[in-house]
């Protein structure tokens, strides 16, 4: 494989890579997206994910309690 045809297969290659990226993006930016009938409510999502943190941080600290 000469050089121009390597770096058209790397270049494939990146812009491949980036689509599969924006696409994974795109369907997680479309849980929220305003005209999905099945949108997920972003205010409860967040308080959710707090809830979620600060339980991981009470494992956390109790762990580093019990060393």
């Amino acid at each position: 494989m000469d050089l121009e045809s390597r770096n058209k297969s790397e270049e494939r290659i990146d812009l491949i890579n980036e689509m599969v990226f924006l696409t994974g993006l795109q369907e997680k930016l479309w849980k929220y997206h305003p005209n999905n009938k099945d949108k997920v409510d972003v205010v409860n999502e967040y308080a959710q994910l707090q809830m979620d943190i600060d339980g991981i941080e009470r494992k956390i600290e109790k762990l580093n309690k019990a060393d």
